[in-house]
This record gives structure tokens, C-alpha cells and sequence, in this order.
């Protein structure tokens, strides 16, 4: 069910209800026949939408969308704001008055502006960006999972910090590897469909229909690959990170515990440092894995009790193999856990003891 003061959405779809506002003028001011956003959102439930989509709420039918959304209805809107805050703070005041304690029912919200777009001819020097994509946490507790880069004119991507992922592959039943490969190939589809010109939404509505009714088949047509994704193996870690000859575990005798199914040979995880550098390496990466995010430079230290020196020791040694990355902003520095650094996590975790 869609609900707009004027007709702009148009999907090729069929059980599509579409609702329009109407205004009245009378005499004396009187609006005989009026039928308000807030009149259609009320009556849009008792359609049992799976979506309900609100063209833009400024008034009181937002409180009705979000108690759309609390009784398990898919809910879609927008709204003006110069921020993701300015916008809650909308929300959250009259005339729209929604609780700050339905703010985490939204999933995501996404920023649409009007900017500069670096390296461009004078005349197509402006066009419009997503500029960032947070997901909800809570009440002031806003994760960007999407950023783009006004200097570059890309995106960045730091969808290890993604709260939702693990969330979606829980229900579906699948691991998180799975769906982001998933996340992937549709990427993929719709990277093809812009390299190809395709904009028109009918073209676009074809396309994604075969993809559910046939994805194979559609990746054949497009001529797109699948990844397979697998776990990496020790040795292909310890290939990324070379290091001299280290000891090998001892294994236990057969003979002298019978009852025990003898362990495969492990080597030590290979870094070429010393291995209290490499405990306590591990010991952010630990800290970093917690969260699920960013944590301060500040906040790692005072956590691991470690001085100035020792620290930054530590950081340069993750930075060189690619483990971590820092992004200043203002006077912090935030560290956050690349995809290589959860691999290493992971091989420490399960071949040290840790």
C-alpha cells in the first residue's frame, strides 16, 4: 500500500493499493470531504499491507506509521532533515510525536543530498548522493554502515559493523558468508544493469523477477561469475604473512591415551615478532570482534592497561599486515577490525588456545 498527497510512485507490480490524499476548500474555511496522509495511513492497516510506504511525512501519520510498524508491518517513508539527528528530532516532536522508544524500530535510514561532485565539467558539477546509510541501534545510537567519499566520488563500505546482517542470516537460516555472497551477486546485477543503461523501472522490474524465478539462469544470461566462498586455511594465512620456521606442536601419543583420536599437526600462527606483541595483538582484535565496530585508540588502551609506546607498537605491527585500519576524526582516532583482521582473529582464537 502506498500513501502520497500526489501520484509519484509507480510500481509494476500487481496487489498494489494506492491511496491519494484530497483536499477540500469551503466556506468559512470549512473542508467538507478532506481526506488527510493521516485518514489513509490509519486505514492502509486494515489492508493488512505486507509494505506500507508514505510518500513524505511532515505531520501525524508518521505516529500511525511507526505503530504500523511495532504490529510487524514492513514500513517505507521519507523526510526532510539536514541529518539523520535533525530528522529523529522531527519525529520525535509535533506535530508527528513519536516516541523515542520506537525510533529502534526503524532498520535503516538512508541521506540523500544535493552535492558537489568532485572532478566534473562546471556544468554537471552538481547531482545527488547517497551520502550515508546507518543502521539503528537505538535512540541516538546511529551505525554508518555507508559512506561516500565527497573528494572521490566512491563509496566506502564498513558493513563488518552491520547489526541487521547477522540479525537476517539468523532468520533465514544461513551463515553470514552465505548472505553476503548473496549481497554480492545482486550488486553484481545491478552494477551490470547500470553499466548497461538500463533505468527504466519496468526494464529494472524484468530483470529482478527472473532473478527470483530463475537466478542461475539470469547470472548465465549476464555473463556473471559466483565467488564460491570458503573458509581460509591456516596455511593460506601464514602464506599472506611469512615468518621464519617455528616450533611445532607436540602430539599426543597414541599408545599412551588410547581413547583419544590423535590431532592433526598445527603450526604456531606465524608472525615475526615476539609472541607477547602477538597476545596482546590479539587481545585488541578481541576487543575489536566484541563490538562488532569502531572502538577509540583511547578506550582500546585504558581497556588492555597499556602505555603510550607499547600501543602504538602494537597498532603498527595490525596496520602493516593489514588487520585493522584508523580513521581520524577530529581529535580521536577510530580503530576499526578489517576482514583480514577477523580471519586472524579467528585462526589465533582456534589454533593457540586462546
Amino acid at each position: 500500500v502506498t500513501v502520497e498527497e500526489t501520484a509519484e510512485i509507480n510500481l509494476p507490480i500487481d496487489n498494489w493499493v494506492q491511496f491519494i490524499s484530497r483536499e477540500s476548500y469551503g466556506i468559512s474555511g470549512a473542508k467538507v470531504g478532506e481526506v488527510t496522509l493521516f485518514d489513509l495511513v490509519k486505514t492502509s492497516l486494515r489492508y493488512r499491507p505486507d509494505y506500507l510506504i508514505v510518500g513524505e511525512v511532515r505531520g501525524e501519520e508518521a505516529f500511525v506509521l511507526f505503530q504500523a510498524v511495532a504490529t510487524g508491518h514492513g514500513g517505507l517513508c521519507t523526510i526532510h532533515g539536514e541529518s539523520l539527528d535533525a530528522a529523529v528530532k522531527r519525529l520525535t516532536s509535533p506535530p508527528m510525536n513519536v516516541s523515542e522508544s520506537y525510533i529502534p524500530l526503524m532498520n535503516v535510514a538512508i541521506n540523500i543530498e544535493r552535492v558537489v561532485l568532485p572532478k566534473r565539467p562546471a556544468a554537471t558539477s552538481y547531482g545527488r548522493r547517497v551520502t550515508y546509510v546507518w543502521e539503528i541501534r537505538d535512540y541516538n545510537d546511529y551505525i554508518p554502515v555507508f559512506e561516500w567519499s565527497p573528494s572521490e566520488d566512491i563509496f566506502y563500505s564498513y558493513i563488518e559493523r552491520s547489526i541487521l546482517i547477522p540479525r537476517i542470516a539468523r532468520k533465514l537460516g544461513l551463515t553470514i558468508d552465505n548472505l553476503l555472497s548473496e549481497l554480492r551477486i545482486r550488486a553484481k546485477i545491478l552494477e551490470w544493469l547500470k553499466d548497461n543503461g538500463i533505468r527504466s523501472f519496468r526494464e529494472v522490474a524484468k530483470y529482478i523477477n527472473e532473478f527470483y524465478v530463475d537466478k542461475e539462469k539470469l547470472l548465465k544470461k549476464l555473463g556473471i561469475e559466483i565467488e564460491e566462498e570458503r573458509e581460509v586455511a591456516v596455511s593460506e594465512v601464514e602464506e599472506e604473512l611469512p615468518s621464519p620456521p617455528v616450533e611445532i606442536d607436540s602430539i599426543p601419543s597414541v599408545e599412551a591415551q588410547p581413547s583419544k583420536i590423535e590431532r592433526p599437526v598445527v603450526r604456531r600462527f606465524p608472525y615475526d615478532i615476539a609472541e607477547d606483541v602477538m597476545n596482546k595483538m590479539y587481545k585488541v582484535l578481541k576487543i575489536l570482534m566484541g563490538r562488532k565496530g569502531v572502538y577509540t585508540d583511547t578506550d582500546i588502551k585504558t581497556r588492555l592497561n597499556m602505555d603510550d609506546i607499547e600501543f602504538k607498537k602494537i597498532i603498527e605491527v595490525m596496520l602493516k599486515h593489514n588487520l585493522i585500519s584508523i580513521e581520524k576524526k577530529r581529535k580521536y582516532s577510530y580503530i576499526r577490525i578489517r576482514k583480514k583482521g577477523i580471519k586472524v582473529y579467528n585462526t589465533l582464537s582456534s589454533h593457540l588456545g586462546k
